[in-house]
């Protein structure tokens, strides 16, 4: 599936993706490629989080040719698959508009932290911890990140390590409880 999204990308086109209902449980899949190019992460969690969609887990991987290719398991903003027809053409014409021009997508992000606003102060506070390993892998250096799950997170997490000019090239995204464990493979830019 992967492969034939990538098929479609161009100059024009700098992503594409594909929404499936997950094998089991109350989640969707997304199947997404696009143009390996720094923020592309960021941006993608940003147009997600803006239109209230939770990413529960996450496989993102950049290729050796220049592509990211990722799977993320989303929900809605009550830990529910996304209904049944849910379309993200319009999300996914803004996202490769960004892409294309370089935008950030903070406005849209913005705009839909001030919808959710009323709903924040219900949430539990459990300190964030963040552990640095420069020596678990030969090319990377493994950040974890132990947080409470709010929408949005990982769009800060991705936006942040892209603004101190940081690549992902491999996260492991996992949310169980509340509680995500985010484990992201990084180099500098």
């Amino acid at each position: 599936k992967h492969f034939e999204l990538i098929r479609k990308l161009t100059e024009q086109n700098r992503i594409e993706w594909e929404l499936l209902d997950g094998d089991s449980g109350n989640y969707s899949e997304l199947l997404i490629a696009s143009h390996d190019v720094p923020g592309v992460f960021a941006r993608i969690c940003g147009a997600l989080a803006s239109k209230e969609i939770n990413i529960l887990s996450a496989d993102v991987h950049s290729t050796t040719d220049g592509y990211a290719i990722d799977l993320l398991r989303v929900t809605d903003t009550g830990y529910k698959r996304l209904p049944a027809g849910f379309r993200l053409d319009r999300l996914k014409r803004i996202l490769n508009d960004a892409l294309i021009s370089g935008a950030d997508i903070d406005e849209l992000v913005a705009k839909s932290r001030k919808r959710a606003a009323p709903l924040n102060h219900l949430k539990l506070h459990r300190p964030t911890r963040v552990d640095i390993d420069a020596e678990a892998s030969d090319t990377d250096t493994v950040i974890d990140i132990f947080a409470l799950d709010r929408t949005g997170l990982l769009y800060d997490i991705a936006k942040t390590l892209y603004e101190r000019n940081l690549t992902i090239n491999l996260a492991k995204i996992s949310t169980a409880s509340y509680q995500v464990v985010d484990s992201l493979y990084v180099t500098d830019t």
